[in-house]
């Protein structure tokens, strides 16, 4: 179902900021360290790439989801957003 005139909720705008804050403050915890091992680097790249996409997907929509006008919504209800554990599940399937 297509909602026209969908608005993104201010909880959309919340959490892509919180995800852009995290990514922010990680790269600058690491710049204050000369050499960082490589074993921190790798987690927190994919520690922030794997919550971003369900917690954005479970407060509304991830940003390339809003600029392509995608909405994930519940099977039994499609004007109510899917759960975080939900969203997991859903990036977990969805990744392989």
């Amino acid at each position: 179902m297509h909602v026209i005139g969908y608005k993104p909720s201010p909880q959309f705008y919340q959490c892509s900021l919180q995800c852009a804050a995290v990514m922010f403050g990680a790269a600058a915890i690491l710049d204050k360290y000369p050499d960082p091992p490589d074993w921190i680097k790798i987690v927190l790249f994919f520690g922030i790439w794997v919550v971003y996409e369900p917690l954005c997907t479970s407060c509304g929509c991830t940003i390339g989801n809003y600029v392509k006008g995608i909405r994930v919504r519940k099977h039994s209800n499609l004007y109510q957003r899917i759960n975080i554990l939900q969203a997991f599940v859903r990036y977990a399937t969805k990744a392989y």
